[in-house]
């Protein structure tokens, strides 16, 4: 008879393995970033943060994305506190991960088509 073995986590390990759980991975060229949606407090203090910048719908839609970051190539990525860590954020992904961020959250174009958001549409109601 076989005795089963049984493994035992920290719960440090068990927070860490949930957490983990829920990360996206986007590739952007030689870079990999790992994405999780930012909880509700956290969305919260990115208007905070941003102050009156909050009322620009285009800024608020490019800087959005952004917070989703957690990891950098398997390295833990602090959410930006300040709008100069945003910056360096901005500045260390470079164009390549900007367009691959942007790319993983723009809508597909069958998604656009049911919602009626093609650029046709839009031409339309201009």
């Amino acid at each position: 008879m076989t005795t089963p073995k049984v493994t035992i986590q920290k719960p440090s390990e068990q927070i860490l393995a949930a957490a983990a759980s829920d990360i996206q991975t986007v590739t952007a060229g030689s870079m990999i970033l790992g994405l999780k949606k930012p909880n509700v407090l956290q969305q919260y203090r990115v208007v905070e943060m941003v102050g009156d910048s909050a009322k620009n719908q285009v800024y608020m839609a490019m800087i959005m994305p952004l917070f989703w970051i957690v990891q950098i190539h398997g390295e833990p990525q602090p959410m930006p506190s300040t709008k100069r860590e945003l910056e360096a954020l901005i500045q260390r992904l470079g164009d390549a991960g900007i367009e691959a961020l942007m790319t993983h959250f723009s809508p597909k174009d069958e998604d656009q088509a049911a919602d009626g958001n093609d650029a046709e549409t839009e031409n339309v109601k201009n």
